[in-house]
């Protein structure tokens, strides 16, 4: 969290999964349309945050783990 204030970010939301992934670069009714998706994921994930990469800043695709 410390890292977060550092970096500047507003909000936090504690979601996860590629609808996730979707609902985070695109929003929806609750959840707004934000600048970046960044975190570890499965390789659904991984693949959904390739999808988006075009329309919001996403890390790197993380390899398995």
């Amino acid at each position: 969290l410390a890292a977060c204030a550092l970096a500047g970010a507003h909000r936090l939301f504690a979601v996860g999964g590629a609808g996730a992934v979707a609902a985070l670069a695109y929003g929806t009714a609750s959840v707004p349309r934000v600048d970046a998706v960044v975190g570890p994921g499965n390789r659904w994930v991984t693949e959904a945050k390739r999808q988006v990469a075009g329309d919001v800043l996403i890390d790197s695709p993380a390899g398995p783990s």
